[in-house]
């Protein structure tokens, strides 16, 4: 069904950041496919992205084999040289872990689980996920993602003195690692297949291996558990379908190279061997090469980072610990009825919220609350928003609390313009220890799902705190009671 975006607060010009725009050429030609709207530049993309591949590469141990190197390196390099961004500063590294799972950064840092390498029988295969992590890059959906995330923090940037990406990374703090787990939406997705089949095909590659590869992805979904790579990447629907339709659309004379050796000898060696604590190959008990020093976080005898000690509940940190190495398995599961807490990084709220639901940060006064399983990218199915805004005016003065809810209101009805607020469906409630005013909104999407937002907003300085509680209509009784205990929590720092 059609999602409730999270960001909701930050959509009030909705149509400046709609998903890139695809385009059947005319004539039968390539799906042409556009960028969306970004607030960041190439250079602020590469800075970000290298900033997070910092961060990645001291808490994950990478593959440090010479060979298996050597041969990412070189189809990394043919394939970037056929993107629409040749000159990125891109970079390749296989990560040392079993799970089945690929990333990228923005500005061109590409990470390629062991995992998935190892259950692949054809290069094609490891191209066409490649590929398809290099389409997020160019189409900068990293960073579309964060522009669409600012808007919660600015959510009338655009009608009002928005300072700009720079200034905002400023207020936003380190963005870090974050990068590597962002879940893509379905469209994002979709778009990702298209510009990485077209780029496979340039290349050289068999197209058809980023069907066999999804195919066996599938597969193992279909057994117990989902495959890393598709609790990361939603699957979008008709996927191989639509993947074959676009190959038809590709030149007919484009010569397909097979698999190369050393792709065979890469993956042999690291099906057969072993490595170090530091990455290197072991060859025989000894190493074939030098390594970095060894990560101080890493446990001795497996490949997650050692959990930090003591209780973290209440830090500045997410509460999210999810990993490239590891997701938890998808399944509905009710709210539990124990709570965690959340406070937010600039301090001006603490929540609590279930303990089997994860918190989504968007920026310092903007978090999602809910189970992994109902999230899709930006949207989200089932959970709790709680974010801070000032709307960008003239007038300073303190809003009424009538007003800050017509502004709340309007911003969702932009976001979903499906929802509508019921006549006579407003009435009183307390937020925070203060007089709030609160709404219901309901509409039917157009796969006939009737979804239901419930929001509780007060004033808070000179802006405006909310919160904003989905589920689909014929499930909101049974999520109340969570939703009732995260508004009951909610806690400001008065200070402020």
């Amino acid at each position: 069904m059609k999602k409730t975006k999270a960001l909701l607060a930050g959509v009030s010009v909705l149509a400046m950041f709609l998903p890139g725009i695809s385009v059947d050429a005319d004539g039968g030609g390539q799906t042409q496919i556009k960028p969306g709207m970004n607030f960041f530049t190439i250079e602020q993309d590469i800075q970000l992205g290298r900033q997070a591949a910092s961060e990645v590469e001291r808490k994950y141990r990478l593959v440090n084999d010479p060979v298996v190197q050597e041969w990412v390196d070189e189809l990394g390099r043919r394939l970037a040289s056929h993107t629409t961004m040749p000159n990125l500063p891109w970079r390749f590294r296989v990560v040392d872990t079993k799970a089945v799972n690929a990333f990228a950064l923005p500005g061109g840092f590409v990470y390629v689980n062991r995992g998935l390498i190892e259950m692949t029988d054809d290069e094609s295969e490891v191209a066409g996920v490649v590929g398809h992590e290099m389409a997020h890059v160019t189409l900068r959906h990293g960073t579309h993602q964060l522009s669409k995330s600012l808007m919660a923090r600015f959510p009338l940037a655009a009608l009002g003195g928005f300072g700009g990406a720079a200034g905002a990374i400023g207020q936003l703090g380190s963005i870090g690692a974050s990068f590597a787990f962002l879940k893509f939406s379905r469209d994002d997705e979709r778009q990702a297949d298209i510009v990485g089949v077209q780029t496979m095909a340039k290349s050289g590659y068999d197209s058809h291996g980023m069907i066999t590869i999804f195919q066996r992805l599938d597969k193992m979904g279909s057994g117990r558990g989902t495959p890393q790579f598709l609790s990361d990447h939603p699957n979008p629907e008709n996927r191989i379908q639509k993947i074959e339709k676009e190959i038809s659309l590709l030149p007919s004379s484009t010569r397909i190279q097979a698999s190369s050796t050393l792709y065979a000898q890469a993956r042999n060696r690291l099906k057969s061997a072993s490595y170090t604590s530091d990455g290197d190959y072991r060859n025989g008990g000894g190493s074939t090469r030098g390594g970095r020093s060894r990560n101080p976080s890493r446990d001795d005898d497996g490949d997650r980072p050692r959990q930090p000690r003591g209780d973290s509940r209440d830090s500045r940190e997410p509460i999210d610990d999810s990993r490239p190495e590891t997701r938890p398995e998808t399944r509905e599961e009710l709210p539990s009825r124990e709570l965690q807490s959340y406070r937010a990084s600039d301090g001006h709220f603490q929540v609590d919220f279930p303990t089997n639901w994860s918190a989504y940060p968007q920026t310092g006064s903007s978090v999602t609350l809910a189970p992994e399983w109902a999230l899709d990218g930006t949207d989200v199915t089932r959970g709790v928003i709680v974010s801070i805004f000032e709307p960008k005016s003239g007038n300073r003065t303190r809003l009424s609390l009538d007003r800050a809810l017509d502004l709340i209101v309007t911003q969702v009805s932009q976001s979903s313009n499906y929802l509508r607020e019921a006549q006579g469906a407003r009435y009183r409630e307390y937020l925070a220890g203060a007089e709030a005013r609160a709404t219901f909104l309901t509409g039917r999407s157009s796969t006939g799902e009737t979804e239901r937002v419930w929001i509780v907003a007060r004033p808070y300085n000179k802006g405006i705190v909310y919160l904003a509680m989905i589920a689909p209509e014929r499930e909101f009784k049974t999520y109340e009671p969570a939703f009732q205990a995260v508004v009951k929590s909610l806690r400001m720092d008065q200070r402020q």
